[in-house]
């Protein structure tokens, strides 16, 4: 698509880790990393589902059963490693030389717990996605308005919505909420 950048993903799951690394080898400019983010350091039990991209910190909820039925199965629970934004970002940044940084989340209703463990690097970033739920999935998921005041409260004002889960019409269960830093854009407003 065009974007020079460099991409850092981070995968819990050590199978899509290896497929991951697959598709990277071609992109110089894009790392995997073999671990989660979230709000604390430390070992934690990761739910793999049937389908790999509903897999969650999280456990599903009745909602999520009647709508993906056995996509949601959870398959085998796994210990994973977790680390937090602020032990990765500083390093990322100084390895390869980055400062505006995009952080782009889907957690699986876990992306607080990921913007909780960077309370010191979040005023670093230039903007961010989240992946924002108004018809919950996961036990103890935060809706989209509760997502949306968190960051709006660490300075991120909102500048688009999409909708996700296109199957579901008309039902929306979730959309991509792209933010970008207040002080991203006072400083792009001086700038023209």
């Amino acid at each position: 698509m065009g974007f020079g950048g460099w991409i850092v993903s981070f995968e819990p799951i050590p199978g899509n880790v290896a497929q991951l690394r697959l598709r990277a080898a071609a992109d110089p400019r894009w790392r995997i990393e073999p671990f989660a983010l979230g709000a604390l350091s430390g070992p934690a039990t990761f739910n793999v589902t049937a389908q790999s991209t509903f897999s969650s910190f999280l456990q599903p909820n009745d909602a999520s059963v009647a709508l993906f039925s056995r996509e949601v199965d959870v398959t085998e629970r796994i210990d994973v490693e977790v680390r937090t934004l602020d032990d990765v970002l500083p390093s990322i940044e100084r390895e390869l030389g980055v400062s505006r940084v995009y952080l782009k989340m889907d957690t699986q209703g876990f992306d607080l717990a990921v913007v909780e463990g960077g309370t010191l690097t979040m005023p670093r970033l230039a903007g961010l996605q989240t992946e924002a739920s108004v018809k919950p999935i996961y036990c103890d998921m935060p809706d989209y308005a509760t997502v949306i005041a968190r960051l709006e409260s660490l300075g991120f004002e909102l500048t688009g919505l999409f909708p996700v889960n296109s199957g579901t019409f008309p039902r929306m269960l979730e959309f991509d909420c792209v933010m970008v830093a207040t002080t991203a854009l006072a400083t792009a407003r001086r700038s023209t």
